[in-house]
């Protein structure tokens, strides 16, 4: 979509309104519209401006220069109006979404957490294996390690049952999942080529330990330490697969986080069809930049094309006008030899003549192979 504003009261406008106001009436951005001021030499307001004017400063405002050609008086600008954001700019997408999460909400689809640890998905049964390799000796599904506490034991079970039934309820969802290496229990899941990251982990506080007395120093009278411990509670964390939280669903003693799975479900849908959504709109802005970007040119291209008929059109009338100054001079000067004005051999004078005829009609561009 093109519009079409005259240079002068695009000048008048920029001085009028902050840019970020008027490049919205053109579908542009603010520093959009200030490159397409700096290409038709359009000057802006400068930075702070519209603050110093707030306050009551009188700045003087520079005066449009006119143009050396009547060309580029009226411009266009390729844009459109950005949608508000209360309309849904991808609706197909908006009632995807609605669907999955309506379907989280029905009994045949909660996420059940076994008691107990059986026919384990692959990626827990890696983890279990690399976790615990050291000093372990086998009690059916699970490694006991003999460094754990049983309070740990127990923590660490609940935290595999519950990623081993997460795992298993996204891809029934059509969802592939993978690992996170990281040293960590994480795990990645991916929906076509946008990719969200889960991470279950133990909550800890932060709380003072005592220094024993050849931890304290010199230099400092504080005899605790700030520490984090363990307080037992699980959450799941979603976010970015770079480290981002978007969202922290928290178990409580009422409702712990194996009731809280289809919750997160939603939570991970919503953060991928957001990656969705923006994915398109990043495609839309690279598909309108390059028409943005391919229109300039043709019309920088035409503008050359212009530039270049205008000075061949004045060429060819500086020409014509060499070429019968030229030709007034050769019978100007035939005149005073038949006259007996110039002392020359006739046949020195023809001799010139014809030669100085055949440059005038090289020059006359209306007349190129013709005689006077």
């Amino acid at each position: 979509m093109f519009k079409k504003v005259d240079r002068k009261k695009l000048y008048d406008l920029v001085w009028q309104k902050p840019m970020v106001e008027v490049s919205k009436q053109f579908g542009l951005s603010d520093r959009g519209l200030a490159k397409l001021c700096e290409r038709n030499s359009i000057p802006v307001p400068p930075r702070g401006y519209w603050a110093r004017k707030a306050a009551g400063q009188k700045i003087k405002r520079p005066p449009l220069l006119e143009l050396e050609r009547n060309i580029g008086q009226e411009i266009r600008i390729q844009g459109a109006p950005k949608q508000a954001s209360a309309e849904m700019p991808y609706p197909e997408l908006q009632k995807e979404l609605k669907q999955l999460l309506a379907r989280e909400d029905l009994q045949e689809n909660r996420i059940v957490v076994p008691e107990r640890l059986f026919r384990l998905h692959p990626i827990v049964v890696r983890w279990m294996r690399e976790k615990f390799p050291f000093h372990t000796e086998q009690k059916g599904m699970w490694p006991i390690s003999l460094k754990e506490t049983p309070e740990q034991r127990e923590l660490n079970q609940r935290r595999f049952r519950i990623v081993d039934a997460l795992n298993k309820a996204l891809e029934k969802r059509g969802m592939a999942v993978s690992e996170i290496r990281d040293g960590s229990c994480h795990i990645e899941i991916a929906s076509g080529q946008e990719k969200v990251a889960v991470r279950i982990n133990e909550r800890r506080r932060k709380a003072k330990r005592k220094l024993e007395e050849k931890e304290r120093h010199s230099w400092s009278d504080r005899d605790w330490a700030q520490v984090l411990v363990p307080t037992g509670r699980l959450y799941l964390q979603i976010g970015s697969p770079y480290g981002c939280v978007h969202k922290e669903i928290e178990e409580t003693e009422a409702n712990p986080l194996e009731l809280r799975l289809n919750e997160g479900m939603k939570v991970i849908f919503e953060y991928l069809w957001e990656e969705k959504r923006r994915t398109l709109e990043r495609r839309e802005d690279e598909r309108r930049r390059a028409s943005a970007e391919a229109e300039r040119q043709r019309q920088e291209k035409l503008r050359q094309e212009e530039l270049a008929r205008q000075r061949a059109l004045e060429r060819d009338a500086e020409n014509w006008i060499k070429a019968g100054n030229l030709r007034g001079y050769i019978r100007a000067r035939e005149a005073a030899f038949q006259r007996g004005e110039l002392k020359e051999a006739r046949e020195v004078f023809m001799s010139w003549k014809i030669w100085a005829m055949g440059h005038a009609d090289v020059l006359d561009p209306l007349d190129k192979v013709g005689s006077i």
